[in-house]
């Protein structure tokens, strides 16, 4: 596996077991797109090569038994990402996986209870959200979350959920005001009236909280 860092922080992205929670991150190199929104560019470019078991044994030392698979986009590596995740399962860690939707999982991990998929919706590239677009394939562990940067954005982004209801999705949803260096483009309270003034209940705020508060 190419791995560009192992290390522990706090999830700030949404997952079922809360923003906040400690956790041990696997951030694996690799991309199949390239996002405006990127912030993590560092993990585009080949990282360590690292057999999974040697990954698990860092994991391990670590101590925390929730972990974040990230990147990047893991799933570029999916046999080495499988092999992890059911090693993991094996000794009963909790697991997030955050990906983009655009490469999609055998069913059977998706259907594992015992982890959670949080997709990263990017509206710049609404015809590769393959696994989003699953429809009712996805239950209520896992989350779409969807990053935005004006009112017009949220717009688009209300519509892609309304869709996803429409065909089944049973998935929670976080929308996110996407970050410029280290402000936000646009107030999370605007955010929090427009769901209002639109009822739309359904919706989780996402403030990334990782980018402000740095344990590292």
């Amino acid at each position: 596996m190419q791995v560009t860092e192992i290390f522990q922080s706090i999830d700030g992205e949404v997952n079922p077991w809360g923003q906040g929670r400690l956790s041990t991150f696997v951030r694996l190199s690799g991309c199949n797109l390239s996002c405006r929104w990127c912030d993590t560019p560092q993990s585009k470019v080949p990282g360590i090569e690292m057999p999974f078991d040697k990954v698990f044994e860092k994991v391990q030392e670590l101590g925390c038994y929730k972990i974040t698979i990230t990147g990047g986009e893991p799933l570029v590596q999916m046999d080495g990402v499988l092999h992890l995740i059911d090693l993991l399962l094996k000794y009963d860690y909790k697991i997030s996986v955050e990906t983009n939707g655009s490469i999609t999982p055998p069913l059977i991990y998706l259907q594992d209870k015992r982890l959670s998929w949080v997709f990263d919706y990017k509206l710049e590239f609404p015809k590769k959200m393959q696994t989003v677009m699953m429809g009712n394939i996805l239950s209520s562990r896992h989350w779409i979350k969807i990053v935005m940067e004006s009112e017009a954005a949220y717009r688009v982004a209300i519509n892609v959920k309304n869709q996803l209801r429409q065909m089944g999705s049973k998935a929670s949803f976080a929308f996110s005001p996407a970050f410029d260096g280290l402000r936000f483009m646009f107030s999370p309270n605007d955010l929090v009236g427009w769901l209002i003034r639109d009822s739309h209940w359904d919706v989780v705020v996402n403030v990334q909280i990782h980018k402000l508060i740095s344990v590292r």
